[in-house]
């Protein structure tokens, strides 16, 4: 350490003996190389990021070919005549499930539902009513027979005409859910349409 100690003091001593012009030239060869590793730095922290994730890819066809549950309104179509009543079905086909919320949304001025029925699928009705343009209903299968799955009518309702109109009962993604060992297995859904004349 001594050496180098007496090594930048004589350094600093031939400095101070240079004439004015090349001291200048010294500060700016000094400030000019300081100022170049500051640029490469930055150059190269630009290019090469010093913590950079892996974009996690999502296998889009094999979520594609997973089962997923049917949800089927029947009839697609209905052509009523005010003061008119029609049986509609909600029916489950493709991967069976253990539960199911359905939420079906209409418009309470062209139509009105009555009679919400129980079909074959499920044991266990928890909910079933409407409600200001919802038809809302929940069922199970029997936990004492939660290996007897089946497809085929989970629920049905009566759908009268009211007034000359065009409109839908359709599914609400947001609220209506098939279940399978704690996942949603909700896929293909479909609308009614209901065409009313006088």
């Amino acid at each position: 350490m001594a050496s180098t100690q007496s090594g930048l003091e004589t350094d600093l001593h031939q400095v101070k003996k240079l004439d004015s012009n090349r001291k200048m030239a010294l500060v700016l060869l000094i400030g000019g190389l300081f100022v170049a590793s500051i640029l490469v730095g930055r150059m190269l922290s630009s290019k090469t990021p010093v913590s950079q994730e892996t974009p996690v890819e999502t296998d889009v066809t094999t979520q594609a070919q997973l089962p997923s549950t049917s949800l089927e309104l029947t009839p697609a179509t209905l052509s009523l005549k005010v003061g008119e009543t029609q049986k509609v079905s909600v029916s489950l086909s493709s991967l069976t499930v253990t539960a199911i919320d359905v939420a079906l949304l209409f418009d309470p001025a062209n139509i009105s539902v009555s009679v919400i029925q129980n079909g074959v699928v499920f044991d266990t009705v928890i909910q079933s009513k409407t409600n200001a343009g919802q038809i809302l209903y929940s069922a199970a299968v029997n936990p004492t027979n939660k290996d007897s799955l089946r497809t085929g009518e989970v629920v049905s309702f009566m759908v009268t005409a009211k007034k000359a109109s065009t409109s839908t009962i359709s599914f609400d993604p947001l609220k209506t859910k098939t279940a399978l060992n704690g996942e949603n297995t909700l896929g293909k859904t479909n609308e009614t349409t209901i065409t009313v004349t006088k």
